[in-house]
């Protein structure tokens, strides 16, 4: 970090244009220490498979809730799996019409 100028100039400044300029009435009780709030997911709306060389990943859209606001992101199945138990706890086998197992929530 010691090869970085720590000055720039001020044409590299772009204008900051958000909707989420709102002021909080009161500090919410799960803010953490990094001045963020953990977002709690809300459900799986869709899977897939990356491929990075010769490794596949599973991969989960997630629908997250983070006081009040949603957004959605692609998270590893396995990250998922760690840190939200309960979700992946009730997984059922079924059988299809062609004799075959099938993993469903």
């Amino acid at each position: 970090m010691f090869a970085f100028h720590k000055v720039f100039h001020v044409s590299m400044l772009k204008k900051c244009i958000t909707s989420r300029d709102t002021v909080l009435p009161s500090v919410p009780s799960d803010l953490q220490p990094n001045i963020s709030i953990a977002g709690r997911p809300v459900k799986v709306i869709g899977k897939k498979k990356k491929v990075i060389k010769k490794k596949s990943i599973k991969m989960l859209n997630v629908v997250w809730d983070s006081d009040g606001e949603e957004e959605v992101t692609w998270e590893p199945e396995e990250v998922m799996k760690v840190h939200f138990k309960k979700w992946f706890g009730k997984q059922v086998k079924t059988k299809k019409d062609d004799g075959s197992e099938d993993e469903s929530n």
